[in-house]
């Protein structure tokens, strides 16, 4: 919650509707027990406009009219400045008829690396396919194994037909192996 000059609270929460505010709206300003919505958490943008490049960004929350009456004009704005020393703290605020800005340090803020993500994907890419063993396509596996299952069957078979036929031979009292099978 922030005092302005003119006496009204206003309260705002990054990422969130405002308790204090309503069930849609992240930020609003109350005077005289009249909420005045700033902007709502389902129109909201990321900047990085507001800051240096790896400083800090903004979440910029689009609201109702302004004081003016103009739909859709109001602005609150968020911006979160990297201090990596500090849990948060709100350094400045500011309200006018169409916009209100918070500036708040954070190490929160801070980015976590300085790298360009397209480089670093295309890093880790490299890595996965250097890593990844080079094997022989499927078919080249499965072909073999099949032609090998084939002739250990008809092996089989064959072993069966030679020994049945020995029996014959013998004089054993199987019965007939038909002449069609031999």
């Amino acid at each position: 919650m922030t005092i302005n000059g003119e006496g009204r609270k206003f309260y705002f929460q990054v990422c969130a509707p405002s308790l204090s505010c309503g069930e849609d709206n992240a930020a609003c300003s109350i005077s005289q027990n009249t909420v005045n919505p700033l902007g709502s958490i389902n129109e909201l943008e990321w900047s990085e406009k507001y800051s240096k490049p790896g400083e800090g960004i903004s979440v910029i929350y689009r609201g109702d009219a302004d004081c003016k009456g103009n739909a859709a004009n109001q602005e609150f704005i968020v911006t979160l400045k990297c201090d990596a020393s500090t849990e948060y703290q709100i350094m400045d605020f500011a309200s006018s008829c169409d916009s209100s800005r918070a500036i708040i340090r954070s190490k929160y803020a801070c980015p976590s690396h300085n790298t360009n993500i397209r480089e670093d994907s295309q890093e880790i890419s490299q890595q996965i396919s250097d890593n990844t063993p080079q094997t022989a396509p499927t078919y080249f596996v499965i072909f073999p194994v099949v032609i090998l299952s084939a002739l250990v069957v008809l092996l089989v078979i064959s072993l069966i037909v030679t020994a049945s036929i020995r029996k014959k031979a013998n004089g054993t009292n199987y019965k007939q192996i038909p002449s069609e099978i031999l």
